[in-house]
Parts: C-alpha cells; structure tokens; sequence
C-alpha cells in the first residue's frame, strides 16, 4: 500500500529486498536497511524509510523532558542543519524528536530505548536512567565493558545493586544480535536490492 509520509512530497511504496545491489540507508535513522526488515521508499529519489520510522508517532511525551512534549523533526530546524542528541551527545542530522523552546533534541532510535533490558552479565533488570544520582566526584564504571560512565548522559542501572551499562553497549549487543539474526554470519546484510510489492 502507498504512503504518503509527512516528511516527504512523494508517495512511498512498500519495498522488499532482492539480491545484489547497492547498499540502502533509512532516512529517518541513518542505518542500513537489511534483508529482513520492512521498508518504504521512492525509487527515483532513492528516499527510504524503514516501517518502524515510517510509523514514528509525530509527537511523544518522553520521561527525560518532561516540560514539553517532543515534536518529530524530518530536519534539525538550527541554522547549521544539525542537532547534537542530549542522550549521547552525537551529532545528527535527520530526523530528531525535539523541543523547540528548550533546545533538546534526541535521535528517534534514543528516544525509543527499552525502559528496561536483561543483560547476560546481571541476573536482574536494569532499568534506564536519565540522571545519575550522587556525588559528582564519584566516578562510575560500566560493568559490561570495564570502561568509565559520563554521568551527562544515560544509562541502564540496576537499582537493587548499582550495576552499571552504558547506553552503547547495550545499543551495540542489540545491533549485534540483530545482525546476526538477519544475516546468519553475525555480518550485515550489505548488498541488497529492492523489489516493489506489498506485505
């Protein structure tokens, strides 16, 4: 079925991979597209959209900012075309999920993180935390990698015992999995090609 997505004038169409071909990103989240996921796009712009982004709800109230609700963006509206995501500090220059009048942007696959995650390495839930409690002097250390917390941004914490994840390695194991799933070698699905029809 044909779309007609806010962020763009064109109507986008379901598309399926094929074989052999150039490698495609979503417009909306800058990643790969692979094999197994759904998408949409326009052929002759080469303007594609993962479903999942193509489904993005245009407004979210999220717990981080809680002033106002956040406003999905197709572009950063600042003057130099991009934003700088307040959960990572990454640059981006796509779509955001932002506030206009207190200047805090996050990138859409930031703002839809799991509130909770189970990691191999702790029997119990993490929960996510968007303000790391204590003493400013404290230094915190992931317990997943080894390597030290800026407290600027988030992270996953167990409440009970005070373990520790950063954001990216949980990010970074979700990536893996997925890409293991969809190729079968732990590898991205890199040389695609797209065919037309419909789920």
């Amino acid at each position: 079925m044909e779309y007609q997505h806010f962020s763009y004038r064109h109507l986008l169409i379901p598309l399926h991979f094929d074989e052999e071909s150039e490698e495609i990103k979503c417009i909306a989240c800058e990643r790969l597209i692979i094999n197994s996921e759904s998408f949409h796009g326009c052929l002759s712009c080469k303007y594609f959209l993962h479903d999942q982004c193509l489904n993005l709800p245009r407004w979210l109230h999220h717990p981080s900012h809680n002033s106002h609700p956040l406003t999905l963006l197709p572009t950063p509206t600042y003057p130099y075309r991009s934003y700088s995501c307040n959960e990572c500090e990454s640059l981006g220059s796509s779509f955001s999920f932002s506030c206009a009048q207190c200047e805090f942007d996050l990138h859409t696959e930031c703002a839809n993180l799991a509130r909770t995650v189970v990691v191999d390495a702790h029997p119990r839930e993490l929960k996510l935390t968007y303000e790391i409690p204590g003493d400013d002097n404290v230094s915190i250390v992931c317990d997943v990698c080894g390597r030290g917390v800026d407290k600027r941004f988030w992270m996953y914490r167990c409440v009970d015992c005070g373990f520790d994840c950063h954001l990216n390695c949980e990010k970074e194991r979700i990536r893996s999995e997925s890409a293991a799933r969809d190729t079968g070698n732990g590898g991205w699905a890199s040389k695609s090609k797209w065919w037309i029809g419909s789920n």
